[in-house]
């Protein structure tokens, strides 16, 4: 890390230092615990629970904001990350937003939209937080940010 440093130091490249650091075996970045010894995600669980909180809210509704709408989205594309499956029960929210422009507008929350929700939701409920790395992914990750004794740089 102290050669990357310097490196940055002599090219003139600004480094936050309390956004940097490494080597480590875990981090924190964006909500998510990157665990590289255990070859797993972990999704904070406060995050969870805003998304719960959210889904339940809309369930109740019969239209959205358009704002509104996009909030969940972007809670359900962060979960997404780790979760790469729910991509499919992200799909018919997404279908809903074309043509609708002004973010006061609303959005009607269909069916197929509520089942999705409800879907995540009992997801939610039983999902302990963990996704392990599939091989490819893990790969992929080593390849990129390998360093010495297995460790991995960040800078954020």
């Amino acid at each position: 890390m102290n050669t990357f440093k310097q490196i940055c130091q002599e090219l003139g490249v600004p480094l936050a230092e309390d956004k940097s650091f490494g080597p480590t075996y875990k981090l924190v970045f964006l909500g998510l615990e990157i665990d590289t010894v255990s070859q797993m995600v972990r999704v904070l669980e406060v995050k969870s629970a805003e998304l719960s909180t959210l889904l339940q809210e809309m369930l109740r509704k019969k239209r959205v904001t358009l704002l509104q709408l996009q909030s969940l989205l972007g809670k359900l594309n962060f979960f997404t990350i780790a979760i790469v499956p729910g991509r499919v029960f992200v799909r018919r929210m997404h279908d809903a937003t074309p043509g609708v422009r002004k973010p006061h507008h609303f959005v009607r929350v269909n069916q197929e939209m509520k089942q999705d929700m409800g879907l995540w939701l009992t997801f939610l409920e039983e999902f302990n937080g963990r996704v392990y790395f599939s091989e490819v992914v893990w790969s992929q990750i080593v390849h990129k940010y390998h360093g010495v004794h297995g460790t991995i740089f960040f800078h954020l």
